[in-house]
């Protein structure tokens, strides 16, 4: 098993780096950031989690309650396994285009989702600059 000795270095070493790597240098600097910095939070918009897509994949079936229920059905028996049963249902009724702009639709414009008490979807969007 190979050992890899990964070094971490204070926060006040890394802004100094930066800043050196900026003024002195043309590099350009990327910072790839995962998912929970542009996650929902405290009420305010941020890319759909597992919950938020598959009230999106629910909404695509809005116009059809057969498929509704089928997926509603297949929802309640998928345990954790919610996203991957509800994305596969999509994919098998709808087709990887609209597979793709579904995910488009969770990342770059953040959805509030609510149930209202007549069982219909409301999705609001907030168009997001990126």
């Amino acid at each position: 098993m190979t050992n890899y000795n990964i070094s971490f270095y204070p926060y006040d070493a890394l802004v100094e780096r930066l800043v050196y790597a900026t003024n002195n240098h043309a590099k350009k600097i990327v910072f790839l950031l995962g998912a929970p910095v542009s996650s929902k939070r405290n009420n305010n918009p941020g890319v759909a989690d597992v919950d938020g897509v598959v009230e999106l994949i629910r909404s695509e079936f809005i116009n059809n309650q057969n498929s509704l229920k089928l997926l509603n059905d297949e929802l309640a028996l998928s345990g954790s396994k919610s996203y991957q049963v509800a994305m596969n249902f999509l994919l098998a009724r709808r087709g990887q285009d609209v597979v793709n702009n579904l995910i488009r639709r969770a990342v770059w414009e953040p959805a509030t989702i609510t149930i209202q008490k007549s069982n219909k979807l409301k999705i609001q969007t907030i168009s997001m600059i990126c």
